[in-house]
């Protein structure tokens, strides 16, 4: 097949959860045998405005408000010359230029749903680097519900996400496809010496070690985790808490450990690159998710787990898909500080006290990541939903 996606987002650069099941999929599929095209929207023009990335063909143009239109002259000028048998949408800025042009109207599209994108917008806080400058929920609810009726597949990476979803945009839930994200199985995988991947990455070695990678943003609960933070270290325990990524909560966050003395305790280790998460997910006893809301589906949560790392989790989003059935007792009781305080606590006391026990949960978290999340099934199972309806 010929496949156009079209995002607002690209192959390149910093990598957001959104941009992982983006290249998975257009990755996943050009690999499966098809000819792969990807419009991409990017927030500003320093990037090449057309290159190849690993096989798939990429068309780049500055996306913002006033040039709404620049995916849909890149496709009108693609089109040309390209007879795309299916378009994929993965966000509705880029997509919204796209279905308003006439070469698209008879080409069977699919439609990716990460989240709502008036409520994102909005959990996330003022941020002038979040996202396109555009007025209002109501215009973000109305563009995207624009695109999805053009739409024949909705797919969604949650139960939960597609709950949210028919709350958002009623009408279309016959169209929904629950396609979950995924993992790349042979990056993300358990190491034999935590302390070896440690070392390599200057950490310390005495202790637990807990991860958690986000964006820095007030959805995320990780001012409740640092203040639980307080809770798990008093009596001098030696527990360390790295925490990976940026965004406009930094200085606040860092503000508020030392307000809380836990200078020696937490340690901001601002943005990851793509290359070195593995080895962060190996080094640490246990990644954390404190998420308040939105968790539409947290790719960082199976990644940890395909690496034998066990995630503790807010019940909160696709999180208690995600844990509920490989152990529930992994989600905390709430979202509040004490709640995550006494989950953390009864589990590093348990691995403390009985280690084979600990070793077991390793070796079920990636046995659960690898039966249920590994990309390569995952694609297929988007690859044969695209033959369905195009009939290819």
């Amino acid at each position: 097949m010929n496949i156009l996606v079209v995002a607002d987002a690209d192959l390149q650069g910093e990598v957001s959860g959104a941009e992982r099941v983006l290249a998975a999929h257009c990755l996943g599929l050009y690999k499966r045998g098809h000819n792969v095209h990807l419009i991409a929207g990017i927030p500003d023009g320093g990037a090449k405005a057309t290159e190849e990335v690993q096989g798939v063909q990429v068309y780049r143009y500055q996306r913002s408000f006033p040039s709404l239109f620049g995916s849909r002259r890149l496709f009108q000028a693609l089109s040309c010359r390209i007879p795309f048998d299916v378009l994929i949408f993965h966000q509705p800025l880029s997509a919204f230029g796209v279905t308003v042009a006439r070469e698209s109207r008879n080409i069977p599209k699919v439609y990716v749903f990460h989240s709502p994108w008036a409520e994102e917008y909005a959990a996330r806080g003022p941020d002038p680097k979040s996202g396109p400058a555009i007025g209002g929920r109501f215009l973000r609810r109305t563009l995207e519900h624009f695109v999805l009726r053009t739409c024949q597949r909705i797919f969604v990476l949650s139960r939960f996400m597609a709950d949210r979803f028919v709350k958002a945009h009623p009408g279309f839930a016959e169209r929904v496809v629950c396609l979950p994200g995924g993992v790349d199985l042979e990056r993300f995988r358990p190491t034999e010496d935590r302390q070896a991947a440690k070392a390599t990455l200057r950490l310390p070695s005495r202790g637990p070690l807990l991860l958690t990678v986000r964006n820095l943003e007030p959805r995320m609960g990780l001012d409740h985790l640092l203040y639980a933070m307080k809770d798990v270290t008093k009596n001098g325990k030696e527990v360390n808490l790295l925490v990976g990524g940026e965004g406009p909560l930094k200085g606040d966050l860092e503000d508020l450990v030392k307000r809380l003395g836990l200078e020696t305790s937490v340690r901001f280790e601002g943005y990851i690159p793509d290359e070195r998460l593995p080895t962060y997910y190996q080094a640490a006893d246990f990644f954390l998710l404190p998420t308040k809301a939105l968790e539409g589906f947290g790719l960082v949560a199976v990644e940890a787990l395909a690496c034998g790392t066990p995630v503790l989790g807010t019940p909160v989003g696709a999180i208690p898909e995600i844990l509920g059935d490989l152990q529930p007792d992994l989600l905390f009781e709430g979202i509040g500080p004490e709640s995550i305080a006494s989950g953390i606590l009864k589990h590093l006391e348990r691995a403390e006290s009985d280690p084979q026990c600990y070793e077991a949960l390793m070796r079920r978290c990636r046995e659960y990541a690898t039966a249920r999340f590994g990309w390569d099934r995952i694609v297929e199972r988007l690859e044969q939903e695209l033959v369905n309806l195009t009939g290819n």
